[in-house]
């Protein structure tokens, strides 16, 4: 997206609103528009998708993994 031009279509009210969780510059400025001065942005940190089934089947996989580790058992999401 051009932030620009979203920022001026947020100024005008051309669109009611925005929800973002990604930004031309990571991460956001403390001093960009979205965060000082628009109140019809909504800033979300990479979660934006999260369901709650989402997030309890992560949990569930994290501690699924802390139980394999604690037993010395292969991991199933290694990060190599």
């Amino acid at each position: 997206m051009n932030e620009d031009d979203l920022i001026e279509a947020l100024r005008t009210k051309q669109i009611a609103g925005a929800g973002l969780d990604v930004f031309s510059t990571e991460p956001i400025p403390e001093d960009h528009p979205f965060i000082t001065e628009l109140e019809n942005v909504v800033i979300t940190p990479h979660i934006a998708g999260a369901t709650t089934d989402v997030l309890t089947n992560h949990t569930k996989m994290i501690i699924q993994e802390l139980d394999r580790y604690m037993k010395q058992e292969p991991l199933l999401y290694e990060y190599k």
